[in-house]
């Protein structure tokens, strides 16, 4: 089928960029209709079942998820999924974006029995995709991730490193090779060593705070710590990592409110349940955070 171009729909994409960017500045209440004014546009124009329909379902899908509204979300993500698998086939890397951000409504919701199918599916796109290209970085990102909501963090593991290997500068990627090798022991300097190392990359961005205030947290050092992390959500409020590890930082100094505040954010935005893993450490530093808290949650998500 041969679909109508982007001139006939720039008001709609003005409209699209408008409502991500008050997204982004947290002006949540002008979002939702800015992007149903776009979704009507392109309905009109385009008709209901474009590809560029899809893709405006999946932005508004993801706003609703970040703002709880998962019972709008899902039908949202439903459609824009049916159009792609439709219009651009059932292997397309486009489906797999839509796969995605459904398994992970259903994880959150604790439907892990429908998740896990999407998952699987979302692995066999990235993994055809590596078949024809195997140094297609963008890949190795997404099956990794996908690799770490079905917990399996090795293959996790060996797909960030692979993405260092071909993105050296990289610093997500190098942020998510540490991230992903964490185990259920707290590690010794060294790992902080090579958190700082990476930093360096690109000291401004938001990982390399992110990874700066977790190597602070390794040398006992949490509240210099916080800084730095609170540094990295100034500049992406909705960084699960970073949120997570603001819940760690304040678990340590004793912050237990502002702590379950926080991981409940990072687990809002999309943190995979096995990244939850160095909540073990706590068991040790904050015995009473970990047994009313921590442990209780690690046994809900089956982190062991």
């Amino acid at each position: 089928m041969l679909f109508l171009t982007a001139p006939v729909s720039s008001h709609a994409s003005s409209l699209s960029e408008v409502a991500l960017l008050q997204q982004m500045l947290h002006s949540d209440a002008q979002v939702e209709p800015l992007y149903q004014r776009a979704l009507a546009i392109r309905e009109q124009q385009l008709g209901t079942e474009h590809p560029d329909v899809a893709r405006l379902l999946n932005d508004l899908a993801s706003f609703y998820q970040d703002q709880g509204k998962d019972t709008l979300a899902e039908p949202c993500w439903q459609r824009a999924l049916s159009i792609r698998e439709q219009q651009l086939g059932p292997n397309h890397i486009d489906v797999a974006y839509s796969l995605e951000g459904l398994a992970r409504l259903y994880e959150k919701q604790g439907r892990l029995a429908q998740a896990e199918p999407f998952y699987q599916r979302v692995l066999h796109i990235w993994e055809q995709r590596l078949a024809s290209d195997p140094n297609d970085a963008r890949a190795y990102l997404k099956r990794g991730y996908a690799y770490l909501f079905i917990r399996q963090c090795e293959h996790a593991y060996a797909d960030f490193i692979k993405l260092t290997s071909l993105q050296p500068e990289d610093v997500n990627a190098a942020w998510m090779a540490v991230y992903t090798g964490l185990s259920k022991e707290r590690p010794g300097i060294e790992t902080a060593e090579r958190l700082e190392m990476i930093a360096t990359l690109d000291p401004q961005c938001y990982e390399a705070y992110t990874s700066r205030g977790v190597a602070l947290g390794l040398r006992g050092k949490p509240e210099e710590g916080l800084t730095e992390l609170e540094q990295a959500l100034h500049l992406q409020p909705r960084s699960e990592d970073a949120l997570f590890w603001k819940g760690m930082m304040c678990a340590y100094l004793g912050r237990n409110t502002l702590a379950i505040e926080s991981i409940k954010q990072a687990q809002k935005y999309g943190l995979p349940p096995i990244l939850l893993t160095p909540l073990f450490w706590l068991e040790q530093n904050s015995p009473n955070f970990y047994q009313e808290y921590a442990e209780p949650l690690l046994k809900r998500y089956e982190v062991t």
